[in-house]
């Protein structure tokens, strides 16, 4: 919790830390900022102050800073935890932009679609700016400064060729990072459409054009190497899709001659292919021919082959021959050769 008041323009600032490592400060319609760490505050830019003296002073957690000479109105940027809990991690981040050899980004949605998750991965321990557009003018902007061997992130916006001003609405969240004696990595989390007009609104799947910034030094100042790229905000988990596994049951086809029945064969088909399945059953009894045929639904999955099986039931061909009607003719031929030979 930050208070304060100023009188014959000495700047009183009473500051809480409670159970915090550090608070950064800003300036409304000014660039300046400050850092507290514990007892200690002092300009996070040292290599051009603004401020002719900062004098500070602890109260058990409270700090009191006493700032001479302006009369500017002050405001709490950014709290960070004295403990990170989470360790830095992006392996869930299922989008990617590789930037160059120095710097990639890695990003993904929040299920409900309204946040996105964002890491940045800097090739270098220095501070870093990147900007959700193609320039510095009236540009929404991110500043990463190394302190303590700590990644602060502040949300920021840049109206000129000048050092960008701390929103008075922070819009973004630090989740992790991760910093050693060659590079930077963090995520941080913020919604698509924030509602302040100084923050960019994303949306997914559009292409941007963003910009990016640096020197050597851990907190944010004139910049020796700058760039610009572009990048679209894919969400390949939407997009991505799983193949069902199809499975299919023939008929039973049943065909009964004259003299016996025969079953045809059920064909069944089940995984990522198209199964088609033939019975074909043919039953003869004398001189009738049944034929019965059994054919299964396809189910497409993730490949596309055809299974082709025809069952032939036996064919059972049966003569039948009537002896009675055989001995009727023996015995028309035997009284027809005795009325001939009488």
């Amino acid at each position: 919790m930050l208070s304060y008041f100023n009188t014959e323009n000495t700047l009183f600032i009473t500051l809480s830390l409670e159970d915090l490592d550090a608070v950064e400060i800003g300036f409304e319609s000014s660039n300046k900022k400050i850092r507290c760490q514990d007892c200690h505050c002092e300009e996070l830019n040292m290599n051009n102050p603004s401020f002719e003296h900062i004098y500070s002073e602890c109260y058990g957690r409270d700090v009191q800073i006493i700032i001479q000479n302006t009369d500017l109105i002050p405001y709490q940027i950014e709290r960070q935890n004295r403990i990170l809990a989470v360790t830095y991690s992006d392996s869930d981040l299922t989008n990617s932009k590789v930037v160059s050899s120095m710097l990639t980004l890695k990003w993904a949605f929040s299920a409900d679609g309204t946040s996105i998750d964002i890491a940045v991965i800097w090739g270098q321990k220095s501070w870093l700016g990147i900007g959700f557009g193609s320039s510095m003018t009236n540009t929404d902007m991110i500043i990463a400064n190394i302190v303590s061997d700590q990644v602060s992130l502040t949300d920021a916006y840049s109206t000129g060729h000048q050092q960008p001003s701390a929103d008075s609405q922070q819009d973004l969240t630090n989740i992790s990072f991760s910093v050693s004696s060659s590079s930077i990595s963090y995520r941080f989390t913020r919604k698509l459409d924030t509602g302040d007009s100084k923050d960019k609104a994303l949306t997914k799947g559009s292409t941007y054009t963003f910009s990016w910034a640096s020197s050597s030094s851990l907190s944010i100042q004139q910049h020796s190497t700058q760039g610009t790229f572009q990048i679209t905000l894919t969400d390949s988990a939407s997009s991505s899709s799983t193949a069902s596994s199809g499975t299919t049951t023939g008929t039973t086809g049943t065909t009964t001659g004259t003299t016996g029945t025969t079953t045809g064969t059920t064909g069944t088909t089940t995984g990522t292919t198209t199964g088609t399945t033939a019975g074909t059953t043919t039953n003869t009894t004398g001189s009738t021919t049944a034929t019965s045929t059994n054919t299964t639904s396809s189910t497409t999955g993730n490949g596309t082959s055809t299974v082709s099986g025809t069952t032939n039931s036996t064919s059972n061909s049966t003569t039948s021959t009537d002896t009675s009607k055989k001995l009727g003719y023996i015995a028309a031929y035997i009284i027809q050769f005795c009325i001939i030979q009488f």
